[in-house]
Parts: structure tokens; C-alpha cells; sequence
């Protein structure tokens, strides 16, 4: 027992904290360097078959508890962070000198699997979902994991659909959404909060739009600077100092953006140090929208464009916008590699679906066009199995 605890103690002792927390939209002072080598980290992270290997059997099994239906009750990560070396012998595994610093889990916010015992038993399990995730990435933010596993069920469910019908409705009904100033009555009082909800996911869509638009508009500014590359290097050197003071191809895009944008505003000498300028808090809100934009720009480029209305805003499953885009981008890149996998064929058809007249609908272009699911009641909508082709159907236009 003595020599058990001995042992035990040694081995924490050799244990360092390191914190892996993403900082990307929250950073005030980063200078070009940082931007660019950030922007172009994100934008062509891509993980190879070597890197899963060395993930999955460098990081130990976390064990996860039944709960009373057989599955998992609470998502608990007791493994640690391992790395992986080869020899002339073969391969083996040595403790890690640096582990990933673990975020404590909130029992309260993402309580248990307990949450998702409305999925079908027919399909892939929330608990089989979690592990996968454990085993496809290093990471140790338990938090994150099960929003991931939240937000794999969310995308095109059953809710999903019901607040997407109610979307629309409330597009076709009226301009604007109203909320009388007196409620003296329980019913005026509840019909306001489900406008109000209606309005948060109308808006929740249209935002991830605008930001997939913003993001599209900084990476063709960029591919535009880059292009100009070869020939602003035959330039003389000292008029290039002048006129471009070398600045990369992404704060270049970035200046562009705030020139169209913001017009009025004035940018800063290099030699100001002012970082409380309006021009400087203008730029710091954009660089956030860019950050904002770029993990649903990655479900659009593997999906479609119709997916991102497919997104509810807390509903049965809790998944909150915000929570989504702070993701880091490796891990949310891991996220779509499993959602391709286990769920690919039929999100890439009600996403193709959905596309055909979203934008026309949300944006009030044209109302004619109208889908089935918008005719359907909300139980029969949630009736309906995950991934049920019942859905495909209903994503047709009448």
C-alpha cells in the first residue's frame, strides 16, 4: 500500500499543467505577424491519417459511467496526456512532461447523456458519439467534447426542422416581430417569449450568413493580394517600403474591409501607439466577426449553405451559436470529419434541399416559394426519427 501511494505520488509530482485554451477572437494586441500566421494556421489546418494514429493511441480511454438505461450517465475524462516515440525495438509510449491543462466539467450546464434519451435507440448512441470524439482529438476540455456530441444530434433533427417551420412562418406573417408593451394576461405573456425565440433563430441564421458572406469577402481580398505578390516584387525596394510598408496579404485584406466599411475612418500611422481609437475598435470588432465566421464557413464548405439554417438556437439540445464559433478550428475540423462520416448522406441532402430557396424566404425575396416541413404541425415534425427521409421529403418545395 505504502509503495502503491509512493508510486502514485511520484507520478503527479512529474505532471505540468499547460493551458490549451483558444484565444484567437479575444486577443488586443496582435500584431500582423501573429494575424497572418494564425489565419493562414486555421484556414489550412488539415490532419492526416499519421496525426489521428498518434492521437488515438497516445491519449488512454476515458472511462465513462453507466447510467441505468446501460449507456453512459456523465461524460468523464480521467486519462492523461501521453506521447508517442518510436525505437529501433518498435513503438512504445513515455509519459508526456507537459499535459493539456483539463477544464473542470460543469455538471450544471452539461449535465449527463441523460439529456439526449430521446434519440432513437436504432441509430448511433450519444455515448459512442462522445468517445469517438475522445479518440479523434487530444483535447482534455471535457465541456467541449460534449457540446461537440450535442451539436453532432442537433444539426438537421427533429427540432431542428420545427424551429426552422417556425421561422419561416413568422417571416411570411409579418415584417417584424412585436411584443405589446402591457401584458396583463399569462397567454400575452407567453405568446411574446415564443415571438421573442422565433426572432432569436431568425436572427441566429441570418447572422451566420452575414458572417459566411464577411468571410468570403476577406479570403478573395487576400487571394487578390497574394496574386499581386510576384509583381510588387519587382517594384523598387524603397518605393515598396513606401507604399505597402511590407504588410502581409491578410492585414492588407483586413484594410481593404475597413476602407469599404468604414469610409469615414481614418487608419493610424505605424508610429501611433493609440489602441483605443475608434478606427482600432472597429478593426478589433471585425477580426472577432472573422473569427466568429469561420467555423460555420467550414460547415458550409462541407455541406451547403442550407445546413447553417438547420442549426437550432437552444431547443432541446442547448447548442448556443456563440459556444460554436469559439471553438478552435482543429477540433471543430475533427467534428465535421466524424459528421461526414456517420451522417454525410443525409445532410448533404436536406442541405442541398433546404438551399434551393432559404435565402429567398429569410430575406423576404420572394415568399412564393414555400417547403412542406412549413405546412406540418410541430408533433408530427418531432415525431419523426433523426434522419428519418420522411425529412427529405419535407424539405421539398411545394
Amino acid at each position: 500500500m505504502m509503495c502503491w501511494r509512493r508510486e502514485d505520488e511520484e507520478q503527479r509530482e512529474q505532471e505540468e499543467e499547460i493551458s490549451g485554451e483558444d484565444e484567437c477572437c479575444e486577443e488586443d494586441n496582435e500584431d500582423e505577424d501573429q494575424d497572418q500566421d494564425q489565419d493562414e494556421g486555421n484556414d489550412n489546418y488539415s490532419t492526416t491519417d499519421s496525426d489521428k494514429n498518434n492521437e488515438v493511441s497516445g491519449t488512454r480511454h476515458r472511462r465513462i459511467p453507466k447510467g441505468a438505461d446501460g449507456v453512459s450517465s456523465k461524460p468523464i475524462s480521467t486519462g492523461k496526456g501521453l506521447k508517442r516515440k518510436s525505437n529501433e525495438q518498435g513503438l512504445g509510449f513515455e509519459s508526456s512532461k507537459r499535459v493539456m491543462k483539463r477544464l473542470p466539467f460543469d455538471a450544471s450546464s452539461s449535465v449527463s447523456f441523460e439529456e439526449l434519451q430521446h434519440i432513437s435507440q436504432g441509430i448511433i448512441q450519444p455515448a459512442e458519439v462522445y468517445q469517438t470524439f475522445i479518440q479523434r482529438s487530444n483535447s482534455e476540455d471535457e465541456n467541449g467534447l460534449w457540446l461537440l456530441t450535442r451539436l453532432f444530434f442537433a444539426i438537421a433533427s427533429p427540432d431542428a426542422f420545427h424551429q426552422l417551420r417556425d421561422a419561416c412562418t413568422s417571416v411570411r406573417r409579418k415584417a417584424d416581430v412585436t411584443v405589446p408593451q402591457h401584458l396583463n394576461t399569462v397567454a400575452q405573456t407567453v405568446e411574446a417569449l415564443d415571438n421573442l425565440e422565433t426572432a432569436a433563430s431568425i436572427n441566429a441564421i441570418l447572422r451566420r450568413y452575414h458572417l459566411i458572406c464577411l468571410v468570403e469577402h476577406r479570403n478573395e481580398r487576400e487571394s487578390q493580394h497574394k496574386t499581386e505578390k510576384p509583381e510588387r516584387a519587382t517594384r523598387n525596394l524603397r518605393t515598396m517600403r513606401q507604399q505597402e510598408g511590407f504588410a502581409r496579404a491578410s492585414s492588407m485584406a483586413l484594410a481593404d474591409i475597413m476602407a469599404e466599411a468604414y469610409p469615414g475612418l481614418e487608419q493610424p500611422s505605424k508610429q501611433s501607439t493609440a489602441s483605443n481609437t475608434e478606427y482600432q475598435r472597429r478593426y478589433k470588432t471585425l477580426k472577432n466577426r472573422l473569427c466568429s465566421g469561420r467555423n460555420w464557413h467550414l460547415m458550409q464548405q462541407r455541406f451547403s449553405p442550407g445546413i447553417l439554417a438547420l442549426v437550432p438556437t437552444g431547443g432541446d439540445y442547448g447548442v448556443q451559436s456563440y459556444e460554436v464559433e469559439k471553438l478552435p478550428v482543429p477540433l471543430f475540423t475533427m467534428f465535421l470529419d466524424v459528421l461526414a462520416e456517420l451522417r454525410g448522406d443525409f445532410l448533404q441532402q436536406v442541405g442541398r434541399l433546404v438551399s434551393q430557396r432559404i435565402h429567398d424566404i429569410l430575406y423576404r425575396r420572394d415568399l412564393s416559394w414555400k417547403y412542406v416541413f412549413e405546412k406540418m404541425d410541430g408533433d408530427s415534425l418531432k415525431k419523426e426519427p433523426l434522419d428519418s427521409p420522411g425529412f427529405i421529403r419535407f424539405c421539398g418545395l411545394e
